[in-house]
């Protein structure tokens, strides 16, 4: 984008809309309703009278072919679910996963895809401090994982907090401007881990160290910690005159490391705390894997949260239609299927990012959108949306709700991005992390009812594999499939 830095509100940042051809159908299922129609029409044309034993089933195709159930037609609802049955009949629903090779610099990880297969990733050890990158070969991107804490927001005035609003808008403009960066995630985390034993009162032979050990066993015994985990892709290959070039892992790191370098000095004015962002390794991306669902396993994570090499990422899962059985604990994936239509003050989302009650990875994933590219859809979605308005008013229907928001919206992302020479795509997933089934349920209706305001969640069905795999610390959520 070109300036605007400043703003720390705006449209342009634009969520996914699902593209539709006519309407609100898809382009597969016109294709299937045309082909239907053609059928129909060959049949007259050979002197078939107009109802035939096919016709019944011909209709029953056609209406299930115009059927729209959550923004999907029922030929996606049956391919998600059938995958899944084929996953399950085949014995790929379920598997244990050693996402890195012992006793080496250079790690694999082995990431299962939706129809069985294992994807390969490539953990590279980056000459800057020791700090690792994973290495996508298939589409040539490479990513690096920050972990960062934010500074309290609870007693700083509005104005703080527009200010640190403004610096986060600043610091996505600022990767705009780098055609190298495919994507970023942003994941903001809260999970429980064990609280350290007091060292003082061991003891416990006066009542007080009997009391604290009492608090440390018991209340204390854990804590819900709060931080983020940054993730910047970059494609190497895309260079800023549009040419593409072959680099090597060297080269690849060295591109890596200007870009998370500029991106660092810009995340100090949106509120990052400078003394707490770190670039995580190897041994620490095991460790945050290793302890994600798992409060023991930070007793074998060293001080600076390292796994070591000998200490293999075992985590068996097993996939559901609706969550995720992982390792102890079991995880369930929705999604923002409606973001707010109104505007939001600062550091709306901190309510959700610093939850005590449940365990939670919130993912935002944006891609950043040319100006070309983005006047192309936007001006094919408010076609869309306007020849729906046309169409309810020929019926003599009143506009819906929903379809003028969305005219409205669009004709505002289409200004700011002839102002801003492009735009930034997101979506957002919410991910939660419970003991069991039970608390799962009742640790979503919790988080669905808290965000009822301003967010609205919807369950994802036959995808919680693909969403799990985003919600881990890799950065690998939007990627292409």
């Amino acid at each position: 984008m070109k300036g605007h830095e400043g703003e720390p509100y705006s449209s342009s940042f634009a969520p996914l809309l699902r593209q539709k051809v006519a309407l609100v159908w898809s382009t597969h299922q016109v294709a299937v309703a045309i082909i239907l129609i053609l059928w129909y029409a060959l049949g007259l044309a050979l002197g078939s009278g107009p109802f035939t034993p096919v016709t019944p089933v011909q209709l029953g195709v056609l209406a299930a072919d115009l059927l729209v159930v959550r923004r999907m037609s029922v030929w996606q609802l049956l391919g998600l679910r059938l995958g899944l049955l084929l996953r399950r009949a085949s014995g790929r629903s379920a598997s244990t996963v050693s996402p890195l090779t012992a006793d080496s610099t250079v790690g694999l990880l082995d990431v299962p895809g939706l129809d069985g297969s294992i994807t390969p990733y490539r953990i590279v050890n980056s000459h800057f401090a020791g700090a690792a990158f994973v290495w996508d070969a298939r589409h040539g991107e490479a990513t690096a994982l920050l972990r960062v804490s934010a500074l309290s927001t609870q007693l700083v005035s509005s104005d703080v907090k527009t200010m640190r609003a403004q610096g986060f808008s600043a610091a996505l403009h600022a990767l705009d401007d780098r055609p190298d960066v495919t994507r970023v995630t942003i994941q903001a985390r809260s999970l429980r881990r064990p609280i350290d034993p007091s060292p003082h009162g061991v003891d416990g032979q006066d009542l007080g160290s009997r009391d604290l050990i009492a608090l440390e066993a018991g209340e204390l015994r854990e804590s819900m910690r709060h931080d983020y985990i940054l993730g910047v892709t970059v494609n190497p290959e895309r260079s800023p005159d549009g040419r593409r070039r072959a680099l090597g892992l060297r080269e690849v790191g060295d591109v890596l490391c200007e870009r998370v370098t500029q991106w660092c000095g810009t995340l100090l004015a949106a509120g990052v705390d400078g003394g707490d962002l770190l670039w995580l390794n190897a041994q620490q991306l095991r460790g945050e894997m290793k302890s994600m669902t798992d409060q023991d396993a930070y007793a074998l994570l060293d001080a600076q949260g390292r796994l070591a090499d000998d200490v293999p990422v075992a985590t068996s899962w097993r996939e559901y239609d609706d969550h995720m059985s992982v390792g102890p604990g079991v995880a369930r994936t929705l999604w923002v299927d409606r973001w707010p239509d109104r505007d939001v003050p600062a550091a709306w989302l901190g309510a959700l990012d610093a939850r005590l009650d449940l365990q939670l990875v919130f993912t935002l994933v944006l891609r950043m959108r040319g100006e070309r590219e983005a006047k192309r859809a936007l001006e094919r979605q408010l076609n869309e949306a306007d020849t729906i308005a046309r169409f309810n008013t020929r019926l003599g229907r009143q506009s819906d709700r929903r379809n003028t928001n969305e005219s409205r919206l669009l004709a505002g992302q289409l200004h700011e991005n002839a102002v801003n020479g492009g735009d930034i795509q997101f979506q957002g997933f919410a991910t939660v992390i419970s003991p069991d089934i039970e608390h799962l349920d009742g640790d979503c209706r919790r988080l669905m009812a808290s965000t009822a305001g301003l967010l609205h969640f919807d369950r994802m069905r036959d995808q919680q594999l693909r969403r799990w795999i985003g919600a881990l610390p890799l950065g690998l959520e939007g990627r292409d499939a």
